[in-house]
């Protein structure tokens, strides 16, 4: 299937395996022709990104996905159409890459506390022009000829990025450390300051499918929020397609946005398949809706209006 929507991926800039170019270079032959590139607190893969999208005929949405906390939820405020190159609100990223750096360094010491060989001059090879993310510690430590062994009766042949992270880096995890978030007024407040429109992603898999979710989502209302991620793939086709009905329906009562992304980060397993689903939504029955860009598209235009 060609003329494929995908609004919500992730480079090496953060979380993801793959560098700004290689993903657009691999959302064209998936048939791709637009990509809302999300990092996690970070723009510093869109302007690459953006350049190799535009040579390549493929339109790359500028975004960012902003980690909040909402009294003990973890929740995430995408930006869709943002200016990237705004300096306030680069001087504000900076900081939260200042502690980006701090939790990768305590994730290496965990990790080095429970046996691993980690070396920090070659974790900053790793992740040159970015901030330290998860990748480039997993990367390094696959790379450390001494961890081989080990690795090698944890997970026999199928040693992979995607399957270190989730045995050891991800939430209850032996090297898990939570980060700096925002208050979701905050996200969505900077989001609007930069020209952008505020999204809640993924509520499907952080917020329950219940009036007290919906309770949640209406409750940010007030403070802007523009759109919900309605598609996300959860688990199975048909816990998908709940999810996309459920979040649908609120979405149209609020009168918000409706959006669908992947959260591609590129982790394969031993099958070379993806660990989530792949970028489009290739080889499951789901695709984003162009009507979901267009109704983005126009909202940011006339957000634009109001504020000028």
């Amino acid at each position: 299937m060609n003329n494929l929507i995908d609004l919500h991926v992730h480079t090496s800039a953060s979380d993801g395996v793959l560098t700004p170019a290689e993903l657009v270079a691999n959302a064209k032959k998936e048939g791709i022709k637009a990509l809302g590139i999300c990092d996690h607190d970070t723009v510093s893969g869109l302007d690459e990104a953006v350049t190799v999208g535009n040579s390549e005929g493929i339109e790359v949405i500028p975004g960012i996905e902003l980690s909040t906390l909402h009294g003990s939820l973890d929740l995430h405020i995408l930006g869709y159409f943002i200016d990237y190159h705004n300096e306030a609100f680069l001087k504000e990223l900076e900081y939260l890459a200042e502690k980006r750096t701090e939790r990768a360094l305590k994730i290496v010491r965990k990790l080095q506390d429970i046996g691993f060989f980690l070396d920090e001059k070659a974790l900053q090879k790793k992740s040159v022009n970015t901030t330290i993310g998860k990748p480039h510690i997993v990367l390094a430590l696959l790379d450390e000829e001494k961890n081989k062994s080990r690795l090698k009766k944890e997970f026999g042949d199928c040693i992979t990025v995607g399957n270190v992270i989730h045995a050891y880096l991800n939430y209850g995890k032996p090297a898990y450390v939570p980060k700096v978030k925002l208050a979701v007024a905050d996200a969505i407040t900077n989001i609007h300051k930069i020209g952008g429109l505020a999204v809640l992603a993924h509520p499907g898999f952080d917020i329950e499918m219940t009036r007290d979710g919906e309770a949640i989502i209406e409750s940010f209302l007030p403070l802007g929020l523009d759109g919900v991620e309605v598609m996300s793939y959860i688990e199975t086709d048909d816990k998908t397609k709940h999810c996309l009905a459920f979040f649908s329906d609120i979405a149209d009562r609020f009168q918000l946005l409706k959006t669908g992304g992947s959260d591609y980060h590129g982790y394969k397993n031993c099958a070379a398949a993806e660990i989530g689903v792949e970028m489009g939504f290739v080889g499951t029955p789901f695709s984003v809706p162009n009507e979901y860009l267009s109704a983005l598209r126009k909202r940011h235009e006339e957000f634009c209006q109001e504020q000028s």
